[in-house]
């Protein structure tokens, strides 16, 4: 008797195991997805480095799985006695002389492991996820500030200037072939800065874009309204430094 138990309860186990597993990854994937959209910023942008997103999404796992292992366990075991049910197996083991009390014991075994284990999550991963969670931020917070710029995306986020860069190292903060674009509306002139390499230096609460080998072109807003003319004090073997107002 003592064997046919532990044969049914083993198979209730394998009934339901396979799909609490898939019910969980399945939870897991969407939370995962929902908690991710809110660091997009981080996910998607080209100046944070590999290893401060892959701790981000090591940090975002603890929360997801304290969360969805409840619910997994409550939808694995529902969907697995349903499909018994429907092939009369519940009716066959009770047939047999099982109750359904000894039917309960194994899938509330497998519940109280299951709370354990999200309960130490809670306990212990939850706040060293956190943890990491605000210093991958501030890690982030210091990257774009040490570097605003991004290769191939044309930056507005320094006040009146159009900053676009080709390719550079982002590691360094090192640029190559930038292009400034800005605005002069009291002299009703458009400057046109055109450099083949620069850098960001920053210091305090303010960065600076440092230009090598750069040239600057002036131009006319109104068509026709002056000249266009380069000026030479900042073309080929100068520096020109502009404030990046950050």
């Amino acid at each position: 008797m003592k064997r046919t138990g532990w044969l049914i309860s083993t198979y209730l186990l394998r009934v339901i195991v396979p799909y609490f597993a898939m019910a969980w990854l399945l939870l897991s994937v969407i939370l995962f997805v929902q908690q991710a959209s809110r660091y997009s910023d981080i996910f998607f942008s080209a100046n944070i480095p590999t290893n401060l997103v892959w701790q981000l999404t090591i940090a975002l796992i603890p929360n997801v799985i304290a969360f969805t292992c409840p619910m997994a366990m409550l939808v694995g075991t529902i969907i697995g006695l349903s499909k018994m049910q429907g092939d009369s197996e519940l009716v066959a083991i009770r047939a047999s002389g099982v109750g359904n009390l000894q039917i309960a014991v194994p899938i509330m075994m497998l519940g109280v492991l299951l709370s354990g284990f999200a309960f130490l999550v809670n306990l212990k991963g939850v706040p060293l996820a956190a943890s990491l969670v605000r210093n991958v931020a501030l890690q982030t917070a210091i990257k774009k500030l040490e570097s605003p710029l991004e290769p191939g995306v044309f930056n507005t986020e320094v006040a009146g200037y159009t900053i676009y860069v080709k390719g550079g190292d982002i590691e360094t903060g090192r640029w190559k072939n930038i292009f400034i674009y800005s605005e002069d509306a009291a002299n009703n002139s458009v400057r046109l800065i055109t450099s083949t390499q620069g850098r960001v230096d920053t210091a305090d609460e303010s960065s600076e874009l440092v230009l090598e080998n750069a040239s600057v072109s002036t131009l006319p807003m109104t068509p026709g309204a002056g000249s266009i003319f380069p000026k030479a004090s900042e073309r080929c073997g100068s520096r020109s430094k502009q404030n990046a107002g950050i």
